[in-house]
């Protein structure tokens, strides 16, 4: 039993004497702090930095955010930084306060313990006296049953429990009875549509404030975020549509519930809590608490301790139905990690899952006299993958949040020796995982050992073992769950195993798990073509159809549904005999089908795959999800399935039937190229790198039988020399085991994932590069032809229905009647056209986004005078506006008469949505780099800059509009002209691009514009720019404004720099934040 001293705040009680005041913030030392950092776990991030600075409680009273320098903290993350802040003012406003602690009975109470641990209410007060309770779960109860009371359930929020009576103002003798008064304005509106429940919420909130004098329990507040509310929602999703904040809630079908409205998408219902050292043990037997309708095995239902404790909402529990689940890790209540699933089902609730699913797998008895028996293959899948999460400084071996491509399984044996767990998170159910590993939630580890170490025959449930019988256990690194070396297993101390329990070890981590559910997500589409129109990013969604599939919206036009993906070196090979991969429309070769992740081994969608419509495929070379090129083409049957090209000609055959290949048998599979980006794949790659080849399925490569499930081919005959074969899903010299080539057949030649179109005989082995691409074959006999080229190339095949059109610009785009977006020219080159609000179309040709980690200073030279490199920028057509970005074509090649720049933050509408745009004739038909490769360009060295030179870009202004814009922005602001590579400060401040009232304009140590490079001579005794020079401490930024101060704002007024993206030096004492983030969208036509 924890007992909380009390702070007597101004006039004393009867009967209770002060015991001393608190120490003041300015008087802790050095070791003081450290101290305090450590108490309130954020030593870690803090400790070794405040201790070298000697930061002491001095340094704390005066500190503020404008002092710290995040980047020296490199452990802390913007929620340690929330915390510190918190502490800080905990402890200011403790320094002002008149108090003193009463420690408990025989305890030593630190001046710091109490003050960094609450959230101070006496701001408001102080000329009030009292009782303050220093504890977060504080409550005054009154009457000999503890009828009424009042409770802290939140930050800022209280309850008062029992009927709430209102006096007459007039001092009459009536009263009004608050909850009955609310529930009376309810009563009509039983049938109420949901909709309009809502609205009668928010029109109840002026009323509230009025009838109930802002009582927090009953909604008085002036909006509807107070944590807490008596009027009944529906699910936590209403609290979040209404805005309100994380906290406690009234619902109708689920009582009183904790919304977790803060954490990823919000509007999530608690329904579980672990706390694993609370001396509750839910382990696998606690039959109660994991499979019990009604019954809590131990833990608490009161929600205002369901972080503090076990906790069960049976209501929750039993009837939510689960679409979404969120799991937290956290310690007490504060956040340590998270990730949240979409449910594999989006209409069943948690007790499906741990009552074993429509089977009853491996449900547990009520008592040993009713033991039940579990078995090593039963388990019920969860989730169908991971859509968020925020690990934060969890350790690798936390056994649910951690991991990014996992699924949670409920009711499963995950080490293959008894190992169960009521709740675990792992990559694929049918893991060969070593015994004595296992790890997760609600443990029964050695299910057939009984209490005196003998062996029963099956495992059973509950049973008595000296194995770990735990809340939770870590995935440990050692066997025996941690026993034998390195960390121990146990998560917190709640466990019951006995025998001394040798093998249950403590882990030191106090790890608690919150389990919150959600609806299923409303936003589904019908296709990966609706996700793009929709601009959804890729990843894996649930379509409206039911089906789950992975979207890629980021290259060529988007909306590409992944049908295969073959990973070169994940054991599992899908040589051409591999006909259950290449040909089945049921099995998958050994292959996964889950689409968390789909890069990171063999991966088949059986919907897609046998059933998509699919007229344009898209073949992706990646090594494990990081692009390395593709291309994509028209299909040569428009709107047939994949899984049809592999079928028809050259069929494999099964395991109990043989078909024979021949030489003149294959199936076409493209038409036309539509675009292709080969990144620098090696020539030898076998898909992707040649312009003109075609697609060809189940076809004889070179002439000595050497078959391949996909190639591409100049032509389809064989017309090169044998043993040289290239292409995937490889079967050569297929002839070399029998006198026919047979499909299954083993041969001591390639039988491989994939293979090069090498330069040197027999498939690489008589020199040069090796042919087999990754690791993956079953060739035999020492395998002599099959020689490894060290290279990893994954491979991800797309499909799409949708048959792009073409257009000559964004100008033919406009005339189309399109709206703004990304498309394909019939040049081949992708663009994104705006269309402006007189409806002419403009080509984005740049995008600065000034606070993206990417520099692009005037030395960045790659990006201001090249066209074909990105100087760190991203060419992502579809989401041009949230990172630096440059369209090869349009900044290199388009010849331009045009130029408009919009001033944006992260993301361009339309003109007047804007903060500011501005376009100009352009002074020349020529591409934009040619007017920062001329005058005063940096070439690849050290280069002298001239202070004369520039290029003038602009000849008049045809538009613009200000609006928003700052009077000191550099480009739109004022009606000036452009000019590229000038020096605008007469002290050597050279922009990439400025507008100015004249070229000769000048102004000392005030330079203005993108691209910037500022006091040049710094560097050296020549201004110089380039790579391997312009090391300065002035301002090198994306943007910098024209300031009023001097030495670019740094004298005084705002700041000089627009966003954070710099790379001066010598802790650049000239650059100084404006705090204002514009970006810039520069487009040409």
């Amino acid at each position: 039993m924890k007992v909380h001293g009390l702070v007597l705040v101004g006039l004393p009680l009867v009967g209770v004497a002060a015991a001393g005041a608190d120490a003041s913030l300015s008087s802790l030392t050095v070791q003081d702090v450290q101290s305090l950092l450590s108490e309130n776990n954020l030593l870690p991030f803090f400790g070794e930095q405040f201790e070298e600075y000697l930061v002491d409680g001095a340094t704390l009273q005066v500190l503020d955010e404008s002092h710290v320098n995040v980047g020296d903290f490199p452990k802390a993350k913007p929620f340690h930084w929330a915390k510190f802040w918190s502490v800080l003012e905990d402890l200011r406003t403790d320094d002002d306060e008149v108090a003193s602690d009463v420690p408990s009975a025989g305890e030593s109470k630190s001046p710091l313990s109490t003050a960094s641990k609450r959230r101070s209410l006496m701001a408001a007060n102080e000329s009030y006296s009292g009782i303050h309770i220093k504890n977060n779960v504080a409550a005054v109860v009154l009457g000999l049953d503890g009828d009424v009371g009042v409770r802290r359930i939140a930050d800022g929020d209280m309850l008062l429990e029992g009927r709430v009576l209102l006096e007459d103002a007039s001092g009459g003798s009536d009263h009004i009875d608050v909850r009955r008064a609310l529930n009376d304005l309810l009563a009509a509106t039983n049938n109420a549509s949901r909709d309009e429940r809502l609205d009668l919420l928010i029109d109840m909130v002026s009323l509230n404030t009025e009838l109930i004098m802002n009582i927090s329990t009953n909604c008085g507040s002036s909006s509807l975020s107070s944590s807490s509310s008596d009027v009944p929602l529906y699910t936590c999703v209403d609290s979040l549509n209404m805005e309100a904040d994380s906290g406690l809630y009234s619902t109708e079908s689920y009582g009183y519930v904790r919304c977790e409205n803060d954490i990823s998408i919000g509007g999530w219902t608690l329904a579980m809590n672990i706390d694993t050292s609370d001396g509750n043990v839910v382990s696998y037997n606690n039959a109660a608490f994991w499979q019990g309708e009604t019954t809590l095995g131990g833990a608490t239902d009161n929600v205002h301790q369901s972080l503090t404790q076990d906790y069960k909402n049976v209501d929750v529990f039993n009837s939510f139905p689960v679409g979404q689940i969120l799991i937290v890790v956290h310690d007490e209540g504060t956040v340590l990690g998270w990730r949240a699933f979409d449910m594999l089902d989006d209409d069943q609730p948690l007790a499906y899952y741990f009552q074993g699913g429509e089977d009853s797998v491996n449900i547990c008895g009520s008592s040993f006299d009713d033991q039940t028996e579990l078995g090593l293959d039963g388990y019920v899948t969860m989730s169908s993958g991971s859509f968020d999460a925020d690990v934060g400084e969890l350790s690798d071996m936390e056994p649910l949040v951690y991991a990014d491509d996992c699924e949670l399984l409920s009711n499963i044996d995950i080490s293959n020796t008894e190992d169960y767990n009521r709740l675990t998170c792992v990559s694929h159910p049918e893991q060969d995982a070593s015994g004595n590993y296992g790890y997760g939630l609600g443990t029964l580890y050695d299910a057939r050992h009984d209490p005196d170490g003998g062996t029963i025959s099956v495992g059973l449930c509950p049973s008595d073992t000296i194995r770990p019988l735990c809340d939770g256990q870590l995935h440990t690194t050692t066997t025996n769950w941690g026993s034998a070396s390195g960390t121990g297993g146990m998560i917190g101390s709640d466990n019951t195993c006995n025998g001394d329990c040798p093998w249950t070890v403590e882990s030191g981590l106090a790890y608690d798990y919150a389990i919150y559910v959600r609806e299923a997500s409303e936003e589904l589409y019908d296709s990966c073509d609706d996700a793009m129109a929709n601009d959804a990013p890729s990843g894996a969604y649930l379509l409206s159809s039911g089906q789950r599939v992975y979207c890629n919206n980021d290259i060529s036009l988007g909306g590409w549904t992944l049908a295969l993906n073959i990973d070169t070196s994940d054991g599992n090979v899908v040589d051409y005999s591999n006909y259950q991969f290449w040909e089945s429309t049921t099995e998958l070769g050994g292959a996964r089908d889950y689409t968390v992740r789909p890069f990171h081994h063999d991966y088949k969608n059986l919907d897609v795959f046998s059933s998509f419509a699919a007229n344009e495929i898209l073949v992706v070379v990646h090594e494990e999800g990081e692009v390395l090129g593709y291309r994509a083409w028209t299909l040569y049957t428009p709107g047939q399935p994949l899984g049809d090209y592999f079928i028809g000609e050259n069929e494999c055959g099964t395991d109990d039937s043989v078909g024979e290949l021949g030489s003149g048998n294959f199936n076409y599979v493209t038409s036309a190229v539509i675009d292709a980006d080969v990144g620098d794949l090696i020539a030898e790659e076998p898909i992707v790198y040649n312009d003109d080849y075609q697609l060809y399925a189940n076809i004889e490569t070179g002439e000595s039988h050497d078959y391949n499930r996909l190639t591409a081919k100049d032509h389809p005959e064989l017309g090169s020399a044998g043993n040289y074969g290239w292409g995937l899903g490889t079967l050569y010299d297929a002839t070399s085991e029998t006198s026919s080539a047979d499909c299954p057949s083993v041969s001591a030649r390639p039988l491989c994932d994939a293979q090069f179109h090498v330069t040197g005989g027999n498939w690489g082995s008589n020199g040069g590069l090796g042919g087999m691409i990754g690791t993956d074959n079953v060739c035999n006999d020492d395998c002599p032809w099959t020689v490894s080229s060290d290279y990893e190339y994954d491979y991800a095949i797309y499909v799409r229905k949708a048959t792009p059109v073409y257009y000559a610009s964004c100008v033919a785009v406009a005339e189309a009647g399109e709206s703004s977006g990304q498309y394909l020219l019939s040049s081949g080159d992708h663009v994104y056209c705006y269309i402006d609000d007189k409806g002419e179309g403009w080509t984005l040709a740049l995008n600065i986004d000034t606070s993206d980690g990417n520099v692009v200073h005037y030395s960045n030279v790659a990006f201001w005078e090249t066209s074909d490199e990105l100087g760190g920028a991203k060419a992502h057509h579809a989401t041009p506006f949230r990172q630096d970005y440059k369209n090869l074509y349009a900044f290199g090649e388009f010849e331009a008469t045009e130029m408009m720049i919009i001033v944006h933050e992260e993301g361009v509408g339309f003109q007047n949505e804007s903060l500011g745009w501005r376009s100009w004739n352009l002074t020349a038909s020529q591409a934009l780099v040619d007017y920062f490769s001329g005058a005063n360009a940096c070439g690849d060295g050290v280069t002298a800059l001239d202070s004369d030179d520039y290029a003038t870009m602009t000849s008049g202004i045809t538009g613009g509009a200000v609006y928003d814009l700052v009077s000191l922005e550099p480009m739109v602001y004022n009606e000036y002209e452009v000019f590229a590579n000038i020096e605008n400060g007469n002290s050597y401040d050279f922009n990439r691009m400025s507008a100015k009232a004249t070229a000769a304009a000048a102004d000392s140590n005030k330079g203005w514009g993108l691209g910037t490079l500022y006091d040049a001579t710094h560097t050296d005794s020549d201004y110089v720019c380039g790579p391997d020079g312009a090391e300065t401490a002035r301002p090198q930024c994306d943007a910098q404004m024209h300031t009023i101060g001097g030495n670019w704002g740094t004298s005084s007024g705002t700041g000089g720099m627009i966003g954070t993206d710099n790379v001066c030096v010598s802790d650049c004492e000239w650059t100084t934040e404006s705090g204002y983030y514009y970006d810039y969208a520069i487009f040409v036509r």
